[in-house]
């Protein structure tokens, strides 16, 4: 690929070098859908129409987008779209959030490493929540 006072695009990059890439390692179905994707967005392979100006008759293509989330040439419109869906069941209040961490599990309600493969689906979320509990409690027992 040999580029000059241009910058190379993430398809060009991708066309270049995914097959020696591919040859070492394997890409899931999902991962190699996506690299597809990227690779044929805004080419003649995903279709497209011409535009005419109707005084001087230039004509300009236009190509149809991947729309692949991963896509840089797409993925504004999709990561816009999806924000905009998340937000509308936002309630209209104030969030915070909050990360800790449980230097002792056990102490804290929940299992030990040790004991993690035993955990359901069921009781998963309980562990946290009272794990989480129990430590936002403590540290306001100290301030």
């Amino acid at each position: 690929m040999v580029l000059r006072n241009k910058q190379a695009t993430m398809s060009q990059v991708m066309e270049e070098f995914l097959p020696l890439y591919r040859q070492s390692q394997r890409l899931s179905p999902e991962q190699a859908s996506a690299c597809q994707s990227i690779i044929q967005c805004q080419t003649d392979v995903l279709g497209g129409y011409v535009s005419q100006c109707d005084q001087c008759e230039h004509q300009q293509c236009y190509y149809q987008s991947c729309g692949n989330r991963h896509c840089p040439k797409c993925k504004q419109k999709a990561s816009t779209e999806w924000e905009n869906k998340q937000l509308e069941s936002h309630l209209a209040v104030t969030y915070y959030h909050l990360v800790f961490t449980s230097p002792n599990a056990p102490t804290f309600g929940t299992p030990s490493i040790e004991c993690l493969g035993t955990i359901t689906p069921a009781n998963h979320l309980q562990y946290l929540v009272s794990g989480g509990l129990e430590n936002l409690a403590q540290f306001f027992k100290k301030s």
